[in-house]
């Protein structure tokens, strides 16, 4: 395997963080990353703004990954509504063309990280790949145009529309699920939304699948990537509790409309079973969040 050279392009953020640690050892890899460098190794990554596009070429040429695993993106979408989506498509979408292009005509498959967000949330859930597209942010919007990007340029690719993603992480990619589990811990309250559904994945799972459709044969196309259980994130929140024996009345029911900004959604819960047919399982959320909090502890001991 050692020989199969990867190209993973978002190395510092939250999944590509653990990702690169799943690869590293196994395949001949390269992440790439441009902001944010405090989780990154210098011995396997490599220092690329992804809108410029001759010296990604140049990178390209030279390296030669066999698989490109395309996570990077502006994906706060506080920052994306700040932005002109002319520069939000510099790097959420142009990109997504030109390494699928190298991919066409070198490379053996590229998989691309969109959202469930691109769905419309209006109704019940448990969306399939065939539901109706209604994305209400720039930030979806952008991704929109990414899996359009992949998809007109080349039929070697996977896009997986991802779920909400929950878990740690040693970079300043934190999100809302290591901040509620750093204010539980401190015997902070936290308040959560419960009105608002998704089908989370922890990171690590998803890394973990992710890294095993590098050398598994399955069909090209668009996949649903979460969990199997819709909830909402106050009941995700009461699930960290009860793993960790935190205080359940510490946690404070709020709508999701008692929060300015970003365009919000109410259910974008997904049916994952094409991904299921494809053999790739998920576990529970309950031992998702054990195990990635287990990951956590460890890797924290390990670094003091």
């Amino acid at each position: 395997m050692k020989n199969k050279k990867i190209f993973l392009t978002g190395g510092s953020g939250m999944l590509g963080e653990i990702l690169s640690s799943l690869l590293k050892d196994k395949y001949n890899f390269i992440s790439q990353y441009f902001s944010n460098d405090k989780a990154i190794s210098q011995n396997d990554s490599v220092k690329l703004n992804l809108a410029e596009y001759k010296n990604v070429k140049n990178f390209l040429i030279d390296y030669k990954p066999d698989i490109i695993i395309h996570t990077a993106a502006i994906s706060r979408p506080d920052v994306c509504e700040s932005m002109d989506f002319t520069d939000v498509k510099k790097i959420n979408v142009t990109p997504c063309e030109y390494l699928t292009e190298y991919i066409h005509n070198y490379g053996e498959k590229i998989i691309y990280t969109s959202t469930d967000l691109v769905y419309d949330g209006n109704g019940s859930g448990m969306l399939t790949e065939n539901s109706m597209l209604n994305p209400a942010s720039v930030y979806a919007k952008s991704k929109l145009e990414g899996e359009d990007a992949v998809k007109e340029t080349s039929d070697k690719h996977i896009i997986l529309r991802q779920s909400l993603m929950f878990g740690f992480s040693h970079s300043n990619a934190v999100n809302n699920f290591q901040l509620m589990y750093q204010s539980l811990s401190d015997g902070k309250c936290v308040n959560l939304f419960d009105d608002q559904f998704r089908t989370p994945m922890s990171s690590l799972q998803s890394a973990k699948i992710i890294t095993e459709m590098i050398n598994k044969e399955f069909e090209f196309g668009i996949y649903n990537h979460g969990g199997d259980e819709k909830i909402s994130r106050y009941d995700l929140g009461n699930i960290l509790c009860n793993v960790e024996s935190f205080n359940h009345k510490l946690i404070n029911k709020i709508s999701m409309n008692a929060v300015p900004g970003v365009n919000k959604v109410k259910d974008v819960s997904m049916n994952c079973t094409k991904l299921r047919n494809q053999g790739f399982l998920c576990d529970t959320l309950e031992q998702s969040v054990i195990e990635c909090i287990l990951r956590y502890k460890n890797s924290k001991s390990n670094i003091l």
